[in-house]
């Protein structure tokens, strides 16, 4: 697959899985109504893709804490409500309760223990029956800070073929600021780590590879997974 194309391609197969389970929800609820929140984006890619019968039933919010969402007045387009809230997640104090909670490429930006926090935090917003669907890159499995390294510089040698990437040198700096919470990006955890937070807040969790990462010749080292957690 050729580096000009990588790019379009990881985010419309990302945007066409979430979507695909947002119908599915939708499918097999005996609601009309669904109140959705798109975190740590501020715009509405991630829900772009959903025809409009579905999106015609959905009250959605982005929410980020950046200020930029040039892109907000196209993709925001065909929802029964849509706005646009400037807020850092663990700051955001909402009155409502959401259906569906997304995240994507979002997780990455936070420490082990700010993960831990963003799914309490949605867990306690979800409405009775709802989801939170993730997407993001994930690295193979490690159990140490050591093992975070080697499996890393795996992940970047093997993106640095499809992708730029950072060197080595900077990749290392970047796996030992992991716990820093700074909101800067490479902060990637392994499925499993990811599985066993789940596991301790009492979510029931599935864990699949996206299909942009079955469609690569390495699923595993490209890494881009989807969590289903209710």
């Amino acid at each position: 697959m050729s580096r000009s194309y990588i790019g379009p391609f990881f985010d419309e197969k990302t945007r066409f899985d979430i979507s695909k389970e947002i119908q599915n929800f939708i499918e097999n609820s005996n609601k009309s109504e669904f109140d959705v929140i798109n975190v740590g984006s501020p715009y509405l890619w991630e829900l772009y893709e959903l025809p409009t019968k579905e999106k015609q039933k959905i009250n959605v919010i982005a929410l980020d804490k950046d200020s930029e969402k040039s892109d907000f007045s196209k993709t925001s387009i065909g929802f029964k409500t849509a706005k646009f809230v400037q807020s850092n997640w663990f700051n955001y104090k909402s009155v409502n309760k959401y259906d569906i909670i997304i995240t994507r490429w979002f997780l990455h930006h936070l420490t082990t223990n700010d993960t831990k926090e963003f799914y309490k935090v949605a867990k306690n917003l979800l409405n009775p029956g709802g989801i939170i669907i993730s997407v993001d890159y994930f690295f193979k499995q490690f159990s140490n800070h050591e093992e975070r390294i080697k499996v890393g510089l795996e992940y970047n040698k093997y993106h640095s073929s499809l992708t730029p990437q950072p060197t080595k040198e900077r990749w290392i700096q970047v796996i030992n600021n992991c716990e820093v919470s700074d909101w800067k990006g490479g902060k990637m955890d392994c499925a499993e780590n990811i599985s066993k937070y789940l596991d301790e807040l009492g979510f029931e969790s599935t864990i699949e590879l996206c299909t942009d990462s079955l469609e690569l010749d390495n699923p595993q080292l490209w890494g881009q997974k989807i969590i289903i957690s209710k």
